[in-house]
């Protein structure tokens, strides 16, 4: 959001005049952001650095927008890492809490880090059975049912509005506990992996068990079905896995 994106490019520029951000030091940036977050993400940070300095532009403020001379940030909308089964268990024994509540609701509901940590109480629906998501991408929401989480949730302490809440200030949580998440992760030997891929690995796991599409479409919030898709082929292959092993597929 607005708040986070301006944190952290204040983090790092925020003791610096704008003719001292050249190119370089804007690649090197991008270079560790993309280490952290998403390359869509990388993307909106330099977008934000370049309408900067289109207005400092248009007041003589600099000569030039180092954002234009950088090489294209490739965002690859294909690619879904998931945990295996061990990887899952060897993340959850190794997060500490509140973290490790906060991953299991991303592998058990598929949903993302900042709806998770808005989460409040009220959005907890028990009667119903249901987790009512109001702070959800493009500012939609959407329902979806609490099913296995149920016992996550009963766990956290009721002392607050908040269901997750985390010692960081709220302008920037979502970055820390992604960060901490990842650190964790990588520490344990899990390569090539973001907290978004937590969700990647509800969905596929949905899919190998024969999951319906257009119902994981709704509880992941896409709105059209081509996001959902790129699962579907996973219940193929986790058939012709375990038919190649029985001798029925060659």
């Amino acid at each position: 959001d607005a708040m986070t994106l301006t944190w952290v490019l204040n983090e790092e520029f925020g003791d610096k005049y704008l003719d001292e951000i050249s190119r370089v030091k804007i690649a090197a940036f991008e270079r560790k952001q993309l280490r952290r977050v998403s390359a869509s993400k990388v993307k909106h940070y330099r977008a934000a650095l370049s309408g900067i300095f289109q207005i400092a532009l248009r007041h003589d403020l600099v000569e030039a927008n180092p954002c234009r001379s950088l090489d294209p940030i490739k965002v690859d909308n294909s690619r879904f890492r998931f945990l295996t089964p061990k990887e899952w268990a060897t993340l959850k024994a190794a997060l500490p809490e509140p973290h490790r509540s906060i991953a299991e609701m991303s592998v058990l509901r598929g949903m993302r880090c900042g709806e998770i940590l808005s989460l409040t109480w009220t959005d907890i629906d028990e009667d119903q059975d249901l987790i009512h998501i109001r702070q959800a991408k493009g500012n939609t929401r959407r329902a979806i049912p609490l099913e296995g989480a149920a016992e996550v949730v009963d766990r956290q302490p009721r002392n607050g509005k908040l269901v997750f809440p985390t010692r960081t200030g709220n302008r920037h949580r979502v970055d820390a506990t992604t960060k901490k998440v990842n650190e964790v992760a990588r520490k344990a030997g899990i390569t090539d992996f973001t907290f978004h891929d937590l969700r990647h690995t509800f969905a596929s796991w949905y899919v190998q068990r024969g999951g319906d599409i257009y119902r994981l479409q709704r509880i992941l919030g896409h709105k059209g079905p081509a996001m959902t898709q790129r699962y579907a082929h996973l219940r193929v292959d986790d058939l012709r896995e375990r038919h190649t092993k029985t001798g029925t597929v060659h």
